[in-house]
């Protein structure tokens, strides 16, 4: 259980089950508005944050490659539960896009 005020990290591990390279990969991941994003990190990631939390950017992850986006909040007040969300797209098509979202919600006190 997390604390109003807290200061979080998440991390979004990204990976291509493909068998071809999964190219400009596109990563959203929501946040609670009130849950500001105070940093990022990755290898081979860019990311910006937006006013729903951040989107990150890998150029490519070749077949069976992955990375990982650690994203640093704060915990929002006034609430008991936070919502997290990823949703990744790439420029070349996926035949499984099923797997291409995951969530989390995580009990605040």
């Amino acid at each position: 259980t997390v604390q109003p005020q807290q200061d979080l990290v998440y991390t979004a591990t990204v990976s291509n089950f493909g068998r071809s390279a999964a190219t400009n990969v596109s990563v959203d991941i929501t946040l609670p508005a009130n849950a500001p994003v105070l940093a990022t990190s990755g290898v081979g990631v860019t990311c910006q944050s937006t006013s729903k939390g951040a989107k990150c950017t890998v150029a490519a992850l070749a077949p069976a490659q992955s990375t990982s986006i650690a994203l640093q909040v704060k915990a929002p007040t006034g609430v008991d539960r936070m919502a997290v969300e990823a949703t990744v797209v790439s420029s070349v098509f996926d035949p499984n896009p099923a797997n291409n979202i995951a969530k989390l919600d995580q009990n605040l006190l």
